[in-house]
């Protein structure tokens, strides 16, 4: 308990003497240069601030030295609030300026960053206030005012942070030239000192009692060695206190310190709980929006199965380079399906809205694409045909959007690719339950003629399309197919097809395609518990682009291209309309592309279209009717698409028929040989027959003209006997 009152009063000591050397120095700055806006008594941060700009520092050094400073560097306004923060060029310009002419005059310094805001540690001010009254001893020095208890000349602070260093040098007392010949008598023996100089654990109040005590006696010539010792004596013991009180404030501080840590841990560890609670709530939000959003899409993509509703996805296709100082139709794009389009040039009229299951923006990544369709592209494993096909103007993308560009990186996979993956993928993990084999058959319609892009040979020969569904929904039964176990064999298979596909260049399009390819995948399914067979195909069609001729430019083959292409187009554009209207009679044969895709649309399978569009201004009437025609494809309601399940029973079924069609043929045949034979016998029989009675009748005729020839010559006999 004494101890800590003994520390509360050195501590309230130590206050009282620096708060009366902050005094002392404000008093003789107000003598020297006038109002400084500050009290009288001023705090640390009072006085720091009022240095802080180094411009009264810099004044007042000119007033002791003048011209030592030759540039003072403004202060702000007074308009500008007194809080203002100080820029760093007048800071640094003004106090280094003096600190250099301080350096220069070998009076105590201190460092620059002793005045910067928030520099309140232990010894920082107190060096400031020791540089301003070691400029007061100097210029009382040099005013010739006599004696001043502060030295200036012998040593320069050093930059330590230590609050007591430097202290003995500038309590050193200063020795006037008229006793200078005392300084060798100084260094006197501490024998020759009467022990009342002793001055250790004295109170600060008795010394000048002491002094008085000991130089009470002594001769004139003797008290000046005497006050020199005595203050020397007095400098060490305030720094062996001042030490001291330094190391019990520094515990004092480092217990406040560790206590305020220990304080700020727990605080920091309840916020990290709270955080990590709200952090598990959010999460947990998140997690339930995600199953919500999933939830959604299944019950979504569910209802559009039963309506049968071909689904129709808008792609915005982003601008090519040096195509955005055309300016975008493109006016909106909604989180909902909404695309609105506008044309700059034509006003408010210009304005439509479309509305679709979902549109893409033009910075929509391969992978989202292929999201929202991948459930559709999954029952083909479940015995479901899936259709999948990409309509638009030339140039719009659709062949980035099925195939993606050249390179093979997984990020720019297009549908294709990333559905015969996850096709894969699926049959993998579902491997214990069902044995799965998948081929693919890759075809092209050019100029109203069907092309086995995958033919061995490279030799393209006509291939017809069956109408039929049999043959496991195989249109085109004399393409190749090629059986596929994992995403190389597609790649390979595709990039095979691709350069063997017809594609040219026009104004539009650099590499316009030039026909429509259609992907075929069929997949046959085992179940391996039940034995029943499931059978899906997948068609991924990429459609040629719709152009019109004087902007395309094409000429020769080109033009006949375009105009096949238009014409396939514009059939399955009726062919839309005739299914929207719900009519008897949909013209599928107008069109090979109508042939190949009656299957599809003829609701046995579930559709879906991803419609492109260009972004310029130049494409706004080619956009409008592309999403016209999107819209008349989205009203189109198939019906339920069905599954192509074959039970074990039903195969058994049918092997049994096809045993008994062949037990049959067999029967067929044998009764026809027996029919045969036995007609043959009879005809041998009915020979004879008729040669018996063809005998008979010559016998018979025989017989008769021999009656007759035996009768007439009886007559002529009778005649000649009655004429003489």
């Amino acid at each position: 308990m004494e101890e800590g009152l003994s520390d509360i009063h050195m501590a309230s000591r130590r206050a009282e003497e620096a708060a009366h050397r902050r005094f002392l120095a404000a008093r003789w700055l107000h003598e020297m240069l006038g109002g400084l806006g500050i009290s009288n008594e001023p705090s640390e941060e009072e006085l720091k601030f009022s240095l802080r700009n180094g411009m009264v520092l810099c004044n007042l050094l000119n007033k002791i030295h003048p011209g030592i400073i030759p540039k003072i560097v403004e202060s702000p306004p007074p308009s500008s609030p007194p809080d203002a923060a100080l820029s760093a060029y007048q800071y640094f310009e003004n106090v280094r300026n003096f600190l250099v002419a301080v350096e220069d005059l070998r009076l105590p310094s201190f460092e620059a960053s002793d005045l910067a805001e928030g520099s309140l540690s232990s010894g920082t001010l107190s060096k400031v206030v020791d540089c301003i009254l070691a400029l007061k001893a100097y210029h009382d020095q040099r005013e010739g005012k006599g004696f001043s208890p502060w030295k200036y000349g012998v040593h320069k602070l050093s930059g330590t942070k230590s609050p007591v260093k430097g202290l003995e040098d500038m309590y050193e007392p200063a020795i006037t030239p008229k006793s200078s010949h005392t300084r060798k008598r100084w260094a006197i023996p501490g024998a020759d000192v009467p022990e009342a100089t002793d001055i250790s654990g004295q109170p600060v109040q008795s010394l000048p009692s002491l002094v008085k005590s000991i130089i009470s006696d002594k001769q004139p010539d003797e008290v000046p060695v005497l006050v020199e010792y005595m203050i020397k004596k007095v400098t060490d013991e305030f720094e062996r206190r001042l030490r001291l009180q330094g190391e019990q404030n520094l515990k004092h501080t480092s217990g406040l310190i560790r206590t305020g840590t220990l304080e700020m841990q727990k605080c920091w560890q309840d916020q990290l709980i709270r955080l990590e609670n709200e952090l598990t709530g959010l999460t947990e939000a998140a997690q339930a929006y995600h199953d919500v959003l999933a939830e959604n899409r299944k019950l979504y993509n569910e209802v559009q199965d039963l309506k049968g509703n071909i689904r129709v996805y808008c792609r915005v296709r982003p601008f090519l380079v040096g195509q955005k100082d055309q300016g975008t139709c493109v006016d909106f794009v909604g989180q909902n399906g909404e695309i609105m389009v506008a044309n700059s040039t034509k006003g408010k009229d210009s304005y439509k809205m479309f509305n679709f299951n979902k549109v893409y923006g033009p910075q929509a990544p391969q992978d989202e694409v292929f999201l929202d369709a991948q459930p559709l592209i999954r029952s083909v494993l479940d015995g479901f045909n899936v259709c999948i096909f990409a309509y638009g103007q030339t140039g719009s993308g659709k062949t980035y959007t099925m195939t993606g560009p050249s390179s093979t990186a997984k990020q720019d996979w297009g549908v294709n690719y990333r559905a015969l993956n996850d096709l894969f993928q699926l049959c993998q993990s579902r491997r214990d339950a069902f044995a799965y084999e998948v081929g693919v058959q890759m075809i092209e319609i050019y100029n109203e003629q069907v092309r086995d892009l995958l033919a061995a040979d490279g030799v393209s020969k006509r291939l017809g399309i069956r109408s039929s569904s049999s043959l496991n929904g195989v249109h085109v039964p004399d393409a190749v197919m090629i059986p596929v176990a994992n995403s190389s064999d597609v790649l390979e298979i595709m990039a095979v097809g691709q350069r063997n596909r017809a594609v040219g260049a026009t104004a539009l399009n650099e590499r316009s395609s030039r026909s429509h390819s259609v992907l075929t995948v069929h997949v046959q399914g085992t179940d391996l518990a039940k034995g029943c067979i499931l059978r899906g195909c997948l068609h991924l069609v990429d459609l040629a682009g719709s152009e019109r001729v004087e902007k395309s430019e094409a000429t020769g083959d080109r033009l006949k291209e375009a105009q096949h292409i238009n014409k396939s187009l514009s059939a399955l554009g009726d062919v839309i309309a005739a299914l929207a209207q719900k009519q008897t009679h949909i013209p599928y044969r107008n069109s090979k592309l109508t042939q190949l895709l009656q299957h599809s649309l003829g609701g046995q399978a579930k559709a879906l279209m991803f419609v492109h569009i260009n972004p310029d201004n130049d494409s706004y009437g080619e956009t409008i009717s592309t999403l016209k025609f999107a819209e008349r494809v989205s009203s189109v309601e198939l019906g339920a698409a069905r599954s192509n399940r074959e039970a074990s029973g039903i195969r058994e079924y049918k092997e049994q028929i096809v045993s008994l069609k062949e037990i049959l043929a067999k029967k067929d045949a044998e009764i026809e040989r027996l029919q045969a034979s036995r007609v043959l016998r009879s005809s041998m029989e009915l020979e004879k027959q008729k040669l018996r009675v063809s005998q008979s009748t010559r016998s018979i005729d025989a017989r008769s003209r021999r009656s007759v020839e035996l009768r007439s010559m009886e007559v002529i006999e009778a005649g000649s006997d009655c004429h003489p």
